[in-house]
């Protein structure tokens, strides 16, 4: 599984976690390195390397919660949240000077 965390202030910053474990009432994650390449002046498309891991990330565990219910689940992460993507679809963001 793997999930994509949005942030930024006046940009769109995106990380990519895969989920390594699961017990019955939390997930282990930990961060993706990602593929990108530039669509034009301060914006950009990436998308997850499933398997690839972040230098120096370690595995953190995370409680997962619905939007509602029956709804899609996300964790919580410092800067936002995390949900589901599709890891071979491209994602766009963007970046400020």
């Amino acid at each position: 599984e793997i999930l994509a965390g949005r942030w930024g202030y006046e940009q769109t910053n995106i990380d990519y976690y895969q989920v390594v474990r699961v017990t019955p009432s939390t997930v282990m994650v930990q961060q993706l390195i990602k593929r990108s390449t530039a669509t034009g002046d301060m914006t950009s498309k990436s998308q997850p390397i499933p398997g690839a891991f972040a230098d120096g990330s370690k595995p953190f565990r995370k409680t997962p919660r619905r939007r509602s219910r029956g709804g899609e689940c996300y964790i919580g992460l410092t800067h936002g949240t995390a949900s589901r993507t599709d890891p071979s679809i491209w994602t766009n963001e963007t970046h400020y000077a």
